[in-house]
């Protein structure tokens, strides 16, 4: 079998196997023996490999349930890093498939500590959440139970398991001075929701897209294991509209204002009510730490609110012009993580819950005040007009909130 052969091969020669990444992508054209290399590594491989974490995202759900019971029968007799990050990509990528391990999983804490621990828990309803409410609110358990419990009913994303996990953090101090604070965070972070007046409203939109570049668009002086043609996220099916992408709308010295995308077609789900809607930054402004609105005009031409100010001598190059066009983002991918996909998967996304690298961003438009709602991302790594890349700080990402009500966009990044 190949999977054996190349499992044999890095086992003796870990990421010195000759070709290893060359081999893998050919791997993991078939189901079967992509399945074979990560049971291998399951079995042999203690400590974490990323290739391992790369094989992950060429199983099939199928495999994947079998996968997870391996891992769980691993981690009952040791803390194996790899059966923990299988578990960890599940939550993400099939967290339904965990649901009927969700009380041993309770138990066994993989991830313990990290901010994806309770990830397995997305997705579950209000009536099978019964017992993480009694753990919350029983006076036998833990305040780390409680802290646990009330984590993982955020993450079930069920309207009635977040209210009811805020209200008590709140009415009980779960979190000391500043729980209601710290409640929001979570709120914000892993529910895609804030408060306002008692009532959670989400700041997402139901609808999600990638955006889709046309092949070779990108640069391909990069290693093999990162060129943006390789994961599934870079493969998905694009609908046949086609939106203009970068360029500039306003030439200048100092601070260009470039054009991101013009959507002369609004996406279905978005909650855009213009017939056009043209979406540019002045990036080099906002990566000297500035958030930036804009206000547009019924035709969706956006114009900066307040001063064009930069104070650097570094002035960014407009984006390199492409067609683009829109792919619905299927189940698997609707969660994704800037930190987990490790440059390998396509983070360029519309609509749906934001990458955020850091605490939630929820902006508040300057004019009405009311929560905008988030509308797009944009990955560091956009080729530019000169050949060089654009970068959101030091290789983070953009994100876009709208009010439709007041036509207003945002632009903020974030990095580590």
């Amino acid at each position: 079998m190949q999977a054996q052969g190349l499992f044999d091969d890095f086992k003796r020669h870990e990421f010195k196997t000759q070709n290893l990444y060359e081999r893998f992508f050919e791997l993991a054209k078939n189901e079967d023996e992509i399945f074979e290399f990560c049971r291998l590594f399951l079995d042999e491989f203690e400590k974490s490999r990323t290739i391992f974490h790369d094989a992950l995202s060429y199983v099939r759900e199928s495999d994947f349930a079998k996968l997870i019971k391996i891992a769980l029968d691993v981690l009952q007799t040791s803390d194996n890093e790899n059966a923990q990050e299988l578990i960890a990509t599940a939550s993400y990528q099939c967290a339904p498939l965990l649901h009927p391990h969700l009380e041993l999983l309770f138990k066994l804490r993989p991830n313990k500590g990290t901010y994806y621990e309770s990830y397995p828990w997305r997705g579950l309803s209000y009536e099978n959440s019964q017992n993480l409410r009694e753990i919350l609110t029983s006076p036998q358990t833990s305040n780390k139970e409680k802290e646990k419990a009330f984590e993982c009913l955020v993450c079930t994303k069920d309207e009635k398991n977040v209210k009811f996990a805020y209200d008590f953090a709140v009415k009980n101090r779960a979190f000391g001075k500043k729980s209601a604070t710290v409640a929001q965070g979570y709120l914000e972070a892993d529910a895609g929701f804030i408060l306002r007046e008692g009532e959670l409203k989400s700041y997402c939109y139901d609808a999600t897209y990638h955006i889709c570049f046309p092949r070779g668009y990108f640069s391909g002086d990069m290693p093999v294991w990162i060129k943006k043609d390789k994961h599934p996220t870079w493969n998905l099916t694009p609908l046949p509209h086609k939106y203009k992408f970068g360029g500039v709308l306003q030439s200048d010295e100092r601070n260009p204002f470039l054009h991101i995308i013009t959507f002369d077609k609004i996406p279905s789900g978005l909650g855009v009510s213009l017939g056009s809607l043209t979406l540019g930054a002045h990036t080099t402004q906002m990566n000297e730490g500035a958030t930036l609105f804009y206000e547009h005009d019924e035709c969706g031409m956006p114009r900066l609110m307040g001063e064009s100010k930069v104070s650097g001598d570094f002035v960014d190059v407009p984006i390199a012009p492409c067609e683009v066009s829109l792919a619905p983002t299927p189940p698997r991918w609707l969660k994704q993580d800037w930190g987990t996909s490790n440059a390998r998967e396509n983070l360029f996304r519309l609509g749906g819950m934001p990458c955020w690298i850091q605490s939630a961003e929820v902006l508040q438009c300057p004019k009405c005040g009311k929560t905008m709602k988030f509308l797009m991302q944009l990955d560091t790594d956009l080729p530019c007009e000169d050949g060089s890349e654009l970068y959101f700080g030091s290789g983070g990402i953009c994100y876009v909130l709208w009010c439709d009500e007041c036509r207003v966009s945002a632009f903020l990044y974030q990095c580590t």
